[in-house]
Formats: structure tokens, sequence, C-alpha cells
């Protein structure tokens, strides 16, 4: 088995389109859509895949207000852009329970806590698995006050929380996701279940850290595989390193599809000197575990 547990895939390819033209430039591999990523994981072997929604909320809201438009018209409307894609996301994994999780996107800081917490409720009602942020793209770290609602929901709901994770910042954006501002969370909601993204992207020592004192922290693979071995970039036997350091009972195989090219990715996978216990454990039981399924 082998659960693709952090992927972008969107609605159609005009809206993967948009989703694209939010992020720096790079080489476009994939069309994004769902079509596209069911195509992908027949031929990848991919099993089950996570879909992550995601908006730079607040970037779109000022954007909006940038052209003319009323602040707190903007705000209900990227709002409602969020709603769309988490209804669709949530529609998705329930007509294809036996391939597709999703899990619901908010905006804390944008959204009040009655928006965020009927949000939340409405789309794990729907079919969702956990809740989604990232502190980059918030303007605020992981343990600000103003995420708290997202903390108290996950621990009520007894879902897990997949955030953006990384020291370092994207488009001007500060690095709110960095692995050190999770301590407090940890230690405040012990059952909340965390899946930090990308390792820590550029704090891998502090990652380790959280995964060594904490059994609620756990971190996924996602870009970080794509430009193994390439010039400037890290080697697999750094990456191995890595995985061990931070534990492989703590790390998850994903992609962050459709930026990356998922064929690479698995290939690179597949080529890291893993034991067989450490490959099963990444591929998929890790995701069982953050999920509360049964292995």
């Amino acid at each position: 088995m082998l659960f693709d547990f952090h992927t972008h895939t969107q609605p159609t390819v005009e809206a993967a389109d948009e989703f694209f033209s939010w992020l720096t430039p790079r080489p476009r591999l994939n069309s994004g859509s769902l079509e596209e990523l069911f195509q992908r994981m027949e031929a990848v072997g991919v099993s089950r895949t996570l879909i992550v929604p995601w908006l730079p909320a607040q970037d779109l809201v000022e954007a909006r207000v940038a052209k003319g438009e009323l602040r707190e018209a903007a705000r209900l409307a990227v709002i409602d852009k969020w709603r769309e894609l988490n209804a669709w996301a949530a529609h998705t994994a329930s007509a294809h329970p036996d391939r597709i999780t999703t899990i619901v996107g908010v905006d804390p800081v944008l959204m009040t806590p009655d928006e965020v917490e009927t949000e939340v409720a409405l789309r794990l009602s729907q079919g969702a698995s956990g809740i989604k942020i990232a502190p980059m793209f918030l303007g605020v770290s992981a343990n600000d006050p103003k995420l708290r609602i997202v903390w108290e929901l996950a621990r009520a709901h007894k879902v897990f929380v997949l955030s953006e994770c990384g020291a370092r910042g994207h488009d001007g954006h500060q690095p709110w996701g960095a692995p050190r501002f999770f301590d407090e969370i940890c230690r405040a909601y012990p059952d909340v279940v965390i899946q930090l993204a990308h390792l820590g992207w550029g704090a891998e020592e502090d990652t380790a850290r959280l995964t060594h004192t904490y059994p609620n922290i756990y971190a996924d693979l996602s870009l970080r595989l794509a430009g193994l071995d390439q010039p400037g970039e890290w080697t697999s036997d750094q990456m191995l390193r890595c995985i061990r350091d931070i534990g492989a009972d703590r790390v998850i195989y994903g992609t962050n599809y459709p930026i990356v090219d998922v064929f690479k990715f698995r290939a690179v996978f597949d080529a890291l000197d893993l034991t067989a216990e450490e490959r099963e454990l990444i591929s998929w039981k890790n995701a069982a575990r953050v999920l509360g399924q049964p292995e």
C-alpha cells in the first residue's frame, strides 16, 4: 500500500491554473485535476490520496481590496471560495471512500471563530477527516491565541491537524510555521495529533526534537524528494539520516501533487535505503495512525 498523504488536487484544470498562479513560478508538470490524479494514482501505484484544500486567503483579500473592493465584501467573497473548495473536497471523499480522504482548510485570522467552527463541523459531517492550516499565510504562529479555535475543535472532534511547516518564508511571508512554535501546542493539546508538512523544511533538527519529545507529532515528505540528489539539494543519504533522526515511525509519505513529478518522487522514495519495516511505516501505517484507523 502507498498513501499519498499530502496533495493539493483541484476540482478542475481551471482551478489548478489559479492554484499555480499563487505559487512562485516553476515548471508546470501536471494539470492538477481530479481526473488526472486518478490516472497518476494508477500509474504510480498509490492506493489512497489525501486532498488538502488550501487558499492564500489573506493575499486574495488584499488583491481584491487593491482593485477597489470593500474589505468586508472581499473577506466574505474569499471565505465563500474556501467553502466551495472544502465542499468539493468533502463531496469527493464521500464519492470515492476507498481512494480519497480529505480535510477542512480554514483561516482562523480571516474567519471569525463562529465561521471556523461552523465550517469545520459541516465538512467533517460531510466526510472530511481533519483540519488544515498554513501559518505562513495566516500571518501568525501556530501558538498564537487566534489559532486556539483550531486546536480546540480538533480536540472536540477527535481529528488531526495538518500544518504548513518550515523555517523558510514564501513571497514575502514570514516563516510562522517553524517547528519551534509547536512546543506549546503539543504540551497544551497532547491528545491532538499534528502533522507537520515538508519535514519542517529548513528546521529539520527542531522537527526531530519535537518527535522525540511529544508522541502526537508527525511529519510528511511533501516536496522534499522532488529535487533530491540534484545540484544544491540534499543527497539521498542526507534524507535518509533526516528520516531516521525524526523517526521512521513519525514520517509520512506525501508528494504535494500537482507541484511535483509524482513518478520521480516515487522512484526516489523506492531508491532510499530504508528497511522493509521503515518503508511500510512511511508508506501507509503512519498515515493510518494519524487518522485513528487500525493498521
